[in-house]
């Protein structure tokens, strides 16, 4: 029986989309994200973490990282998270504008 490579994929990524959300099921069972939430408040008293932030967006332009947004949004207060998003976010479609021309 051949399967096709778009239905593959298909499967695949449905495959992905359940194991995710299973894995996330079970951690938030065991206490798993309150152990997120305290290293993430740990990370706002570091004096160098806004511009590991930016650099973070500065590599997404090379490599996704999907969640970096909401990592923002745990870590920073609502104003700062937007304002060291967009920072980040207008430096990566700068590289890659460039790269691409």
């Amino acid at each position: 029986m051949k399967v096709d490579r778009a239905k593959f994929k298909f499967y695949l990524l449905i495959f992905l989309i359940v194991g995710i959300v299973v894995v996330s099921l079970i951690l938030h069972a065991k206490g798993y994200h309150l152990n997120l939430y305290k290293y993430a408040q740990q990370l706002r008293s570091e004096k160098l973490f806004p511009l590991i932030y930016i650099l973070l967006f500065i590599v997404s332009c090379f490599f996704p990282i999907p969640f970096l947004t909401f990592l923002g949004a745990l870590v920073f207060p609502f104003y700062l998270a937007v304002i060291l998003s967009i920072i980040g976010n207008i430096i990566s479609f700068t590289i890659m504008f460039y790269l691409t021309r």
